[in-house]
């Protein structure tokens, strides 16, 4: 839910996205063009629409590099580029599933030479995701997106796994193509249209025509910024004075600036469920207003004092402290490491919990 530009690996190093563009292409470059370049002399296929067909293929043969590579500016701009020329007519039927829309043979054909199938349980997949290093799906941030090493194992689980012949790498996520890659196959292994994301965030958007001036890509703009959750004051009273259960509490989105991104709130919104997620999450807010009085001004100042038994170091950091009242990380940069991180340090914010 915050912007993803800078990533702060594993290791605690502070690197651009930008820097990882390209080994990703140099590494899914070469089968693909190969692939390009077989299709473009395999005349067959392109018997319908054949002068059309042939066109676009000699266009994504050129235009690899900056499909592969580009911002997603730069990819929503092909898009546009592609539309005018009747290109992405040839790769998705808006009619078809009774309304809903499908891939068409030929788009499927073109997906398959863009490999994404191959590239979801790759190497590069996991080093990629590895590279990004985010936790929590950066969409809802209500579910954990994860990838771990097989190959590393505590010591009680090395007899459980002997002998085993698997892979050592697993991704616990699934990649979402924020241009659905079944209307632009050829942005599906695009490195700006790749996504860690849940899994429910992935099905619920599927086919949905997304775009970067009604809806919110995480590699382009900054939700976190823009929104936030809230709850209203006289909820929250009559709350505290016992005249209201909480479940009866109604947890909201709204812009940070009034009237303001009315309408990409909305979408994003109903695209992901937001505020439907929120609502089963009511526990962790009524965890946070009963915090708010425990740990009042007075308290806290008590813990930042207090020192490691021993010692003359102090137990707590303020940030540190912060997060152990939380439960959560407290800081905007630490949102897409934990589930839930932005609804909890929202509405912490309100209640003046975190200040």
């Amino acid at each position: 839910m915050i912007l993803i530009d800078k990533i702060k690996t594993k290791t605690g190093k502070v690197i651009e996205l930008s820097s990882l563009v390209e080994p990703f292409y140099n590494d899914i470059y070469p089968a693909q063009e190969e692939r390009l370049i077989k299709l473009n002399k395999w005349r067959p296929a392109l018997i319908l629409n054949r002068s059309k067909k042939i066109e676009f293929i000699r266009t994504l043969i050129k235009d690899h590099a900056v499909l592969t590579k580009g911002t997603p500016d730069i990819i929503y701009n092909k898009i546009n580029e592609y539309e005018g020329k009747g290109f992405n007519e040839l790769l998705f039927d808006e009619k078809a599933n009774k309304g809903k829309g499908k891939q068409t043979d030929f788009g499927n054909l073109i997906e398959l030479i863009f490999g994404y199938s191959n590239f979801r349980s790759s190497n590069t997949a996991i080093w990629l995701s590895t590279q990004l290093n985010i936790k929590a799906c950066p969409y809802c941030n209500s579910q954990y997106i994860l990838s771990y090493d097989k190959s590393v194992k505590p010591k009680f689980l090395i007899e459980i796994y002997k002998g085993e012949k698997d892979k050592n790498k697993r991704a616990l996520f699934e990649f979402d193509h924020f241009f659905p890659k079944s209307r632009y196959p050829y942005l599906s292994t695009s490195i700006y249209n790749l996504i860690p994301s849940c899994k429910p965030c992935n099905n619920t958007k599927g086919n949905t025509k997304t775009d970067l001036i009604n809806y919110i890509h995480p590699y382009h703009r900054d939700f976190n910024n823009l929104f936030e959750y809230d709850c209203s004051d006289k909820d929250i009273i009559d709350f505290l004075l016992s005249k209201k259960k909480f479940d009866d509490i109604e947890v909201t989105l709204k812009s940070r600036e009034k009237d303001a991104n009315d309408i990409i709130l909305k979408n994003h919104i109903k695209l992901f469920d937001l505020a439907k997620i929120a609502q089963l999450h009511k526990d962790i807010i009524e965890e946070l207003y009963l915090k708010s009085y425990y740990y009042n001004d007075s308290r806290k100042k008590e813990l930042l004092e207090m020192k490691i038994e021993g010692t003359n170091e102090k137990l707590f950091t303020s940030e540190m402290l912060d997060r152990f009242i939380l439960g959560n990380y407290s800081l905007d940069s630490d949102i897409n490491k934990r589930p839930l991180s932005k609804m909890t340090k929202d509405i912490a914010e309100k209640i003046n919990l975190l200040k």
